[in-house]
């Protein structure tokens, strides 16, 4: 009913010279995505300038070792390991943007905590994901992997970059604790109301 909030540490991250592009969440490729981002990465691996950083652990780990090496990614491709606490904000401070290349995924909390670092999400125009506005980050087709490929590209042009990071940052302000509290106040504010009318009917009656 009212989404989750993010932590105000995450609007403190300070980003430095991007060296990787990240996806960070847990390895399961038919909801995550990972087999999507991998094969539209490898579309582009030698245009777009930097190495993918899969940070995060689950039982479809060997699966991803495979395809990584079937798409010839050993290069270019590596694992972080599960990332928390102070590893977590390095990794989003070194990235140029974060890939969320999610099948289905609600107002996830790491989509929140990335846009709150100041980090664009690029992934698929789901549904679910009507959320993030387009000055935030890049939507390709469901699940169009050439025009993926294309979009992780753009994502890192500098110009674009740098004012994604600045958007990002505002659009998840409006998710931070206190407004999420606000909007969870508001609705219970309508459901006590109901309650009370509900009671003065019954009484009436």
């Amino acid at each position: 009913i009212t989404p989750q909030g993010v932590d105000e540490s995450f609007f403190k991250i300070k980003h430095k010279t991007p060296k990787h592009i990240l996806f960070l969440s847990r390895f399961e490729i038919h909801q995550k995505g990972i087999d999507l981002l991998l094969r539209a990465y490898a579309k582009v691996a030698k245009k777009i300038g930097y190495p993918l950083i899969l940070a995060g652990h689950g039982n479809d780990t060997e699966k991803i070792k495979v395809l990584i090496t079937e798409l010839g990614l050993e290069d270019k491709v590596s694992f972080a390991g599960s990332a928390y606490g102070k590893k977590k904000e390095q990794l989003i401070a070194d990235a140029v943007y974060v890939a969320f290349p999610s099948r289905h995924d609600e107002i996830s909390l790491w989509a929140l905590e990335a846009l709150a670092s100041g980090m664009p999400l690029v992934g698929f125009d789901l549904p679910e994901c009507k959320w993030i506005t387009d000055d935030a980050g890049l939507k390709a087709k469901p699940f169009d992997l050439d025009e993926y490929a294309k979009l992780l590209v753009k994502a890192t042009d500098k110009k674009l970059n740098a004012q994604m990071r600045k958007n990002a940052r505002s659009l998840a302000k409006q998710y931070s604790w206190e407004k999420v509290a606000g909007m969870f106040d508001g609705f219970m504010e309508k459901v006590l109301e109901k309650e009370k009318t509900k009671a003065v009917l019954l009484a009436a009656a």
